[in-house]
């Protein structure tokens, strides 16, 4: 099942007893459906506290984590990879061609 959320992001509950508190995810199970949030417990005895988990059509997606931005280093490594590959790429079809 596609949740369309991820590790990270700001919810905010709309239904049930949490409605209207916000929360960032901690751990989500696709196959169910269900979303573990960080400060939310729900108490089943005096002494023991239980991490809810609350279904993904419950909840309200707010604020999207943002992706990590990679270092320049590496972006440039990068660019100079996919650069050498292209070279590489032309000077096989050159050597095919004069082979034929």
């Amino acid at each position: 099942m596609k949740l369309g959320m991820k590790i990270g992001d700001t919810v905010e509950v709309v239904k049930g007893k949490f409605a209207g508190q916000k929360s960032k995810i901690t751990k989500l199970d696709k196959r169910s459906g269900r979303v573990v949030l960080e400060k939310l417990k729900k108490e089943k005895t005096k002494a023991k506290e239980l991490h809810g988990s609350f279904h993904a059509s419950s909840l309200q997606l707010v604020k999207v984590e943002a992706p990590k931005k990679e270092d320049a280093k590496t972006e440039e490594v990068k660019a100079d990879a996919t650069q050498e590959t292209k070279t590489e790429v032309k000077a096989e079809e050159k050597v095919e061609a004069i082979k034929e």
